[in-house]
């Protein structure tokens, strides 16, 4: 009852090699262990979960992608929005 989510949700979704590099400059020492790996795909669960509940979450893949070109996918969804 408490909580309120955006008409849209915008999730950028990298691969788990991208997210262990992440992890890697943050704390080395939990890199690429079991339960890294099980928070990676339950983040994912959850954002899948919320799409099947009807909110509306779009996904821009980074893999690959320089920072413009995420930008630019992300201001595509955000004008496709408000156009309707």
């Amino acid at each position: 009852d408490h909580v309120v989510l955006p008409d849209r949700v915008v999730v950028l979704k990298g691969s788990y090699e991208i997210y262990q590099d992440r992890i890697r400059g943050k704390a080395p020492d939990t890199a690429h262990n079991i339960n890294s790996r099980m928070a990676f795909e339950r983040k994912y669960r959850m954002f899948d979960a919320l799409k099947k509940r009807g909110y509306d979450m779009r996904f821009i893949s980074t893999d690959g992608k320089s920072p413009a070109e995420v930008l630019a996918e992300f201001e595509a969804l955000s004008v496709w929005g408000k156009e309707g």
